[in-house]
């Protein structure tokens, strides 16, 4: 029971890390993108 508490909270725990990587990742492009944009006017 506890070794199948662990593993739900570790699959968890990298799920979540993973979408915060994802976010950032597309946030930075995103940003970067409309920066090129705003300069081409």
């Amino acid at each position: 029971m506890i070794l199948k508490d662990f593993y739900f909270f570790h699959a968890f725990s990298f799920g979540f890390a993973i979408i915060i990587l994802v976010g950032f990742l597309f946030e930075n492009t995103f940003a970067e993108y409309d920066c090129s944009a705003k300069e081409d006017g």
